[in-house]
């Protein structure tokens, strides 16, 4: 069986601007309980319109907090209602089996709103995912980015990110690579170069 191409069918990255975004959930990872008795999924979301069509938004945590045992006022547990309202054609009162969330929102579609970006840590280098603030109905003019919140570059942990339009100087003669690996040399019936 051989491999269809498809130009317009291709991984984009993450999100670069904050913004609102028509989504669709393309991923839902149940995590099952956790110390607090409360339940847990992830979901990651595809912008469907706009400038950052194609890319995505990782890592939009949800906790079933409401069996709290720790004495905190739940709270997080109000993020899964808004996420269902915004999706819309379920009925208050409705019992949703959590561990279930891939079956029930594969494919949904809805608008998630995008404030900031959360800084993340792990083996020595520093990330930055979008924070998701807010959930809604699709927007009918479609997606909106918020040009003035970029997202930071990745940075080594610990050391400043590069600021907005600073140049990454390449060190070398070989040319500059960003994965830090030794160049190696094309084919010379290489396709691309």
């Amino acid at each position: 069986m051989g491999f269809t191409f498809n130009s317009q069918d291709i991984r984009k990255g993450v999100i670069d601007f904050a913004g609102d975004f028509n989504v669709e959930i393309v991923e839902a990872k149940y995590l099952g309980t956790n110390a607090m008795g409360g339940e847990g999924f992830n979901l990651t979301y595809k912008v469907l319109d706009g400038s950052e069509k194609g890319k995505m938004i990782f890592g939009d945590y949800f906790n079933d907090d409401q069996a709290r045992t720790d004495g905190e006022a739940p709270s997080f547990y109000k993020n899964i209602n808004a996420l269902f309202n915004a999706i819309g054609g379920v009925q208050d009162g409705a019992v949703i089996e959590l561990k279930n969330v891939s079956q029930i929102l594969v494919g949904k579609r809805l608008a998630v709103k995008v404030r900031e970006f959360k800084p993340n840590d792990y083996k020595q280098r520093t990330t930055y995912r979008p924070e998701v603030a807010d959930y809604g109905t699709l927007l009918p003019n479609g997606s909106e980015v918020d040009k003035t919140t970029q997202r930071p570059q990745a940075h080594a942990a610990g050391k400043k990110p590069l600021a907005q339009g600073d140049m990454i100087q390449p060190d070398d003669s070989q040319g500059f690579d960003p994965f830090g690996s030794t160049p190696v040399a094309a084919p010379a019936n290489d396709p691309f170069g």
